[in-house]
């Protein structure tokens, strides 16, 4: 994630792994299955991708879904999700979120 995932956490049903900088997501959710990170992001400009609308990160109650397309944003605090609704079912899904300075 946007930072990278240390160690495995099992979040309601969902298996959270890292793989590299990827997470891979393993069993069915039994009710919201987040994975929240918090990061600091210091001076300057960053723009943020992923390949799934359930990766999103936010500040104040305002969240973005880079998955539409790459989004810009500053330097502040911001909380990193996956976010899986209860009844999703993952197979080892990959989800591969980015972070770039700009």
């Amino acid at each position: 994630m946007w930072p990278k995932l240390t160690g495995t956490q099992t979040i309601k049903g969902i298996t959270y792994t890292p793989d590299g900088e990827d997470v891979i997501a393993d069993g069915t959710a039994t009710d919201w299955a987040v994975l929240k990170q918090t990061i600091h992001l210091a001076d300057g400009d960053y723009l943020i991708s992923g390949n799934s609308k359930r990766i999103q990160i936010g500040a104040n109650g305002t969240y973005l879904h880079p998955a539409d397309n790459p989004q810009h944003i500053t330097a502040g605090d911001y909380d990193c999700e996956i976010s899986l609704p209860a009844g999703t079912v993952c197979n080892k899904q990959r989800f591969t979120p980015r972070l770039y300075r700009i």
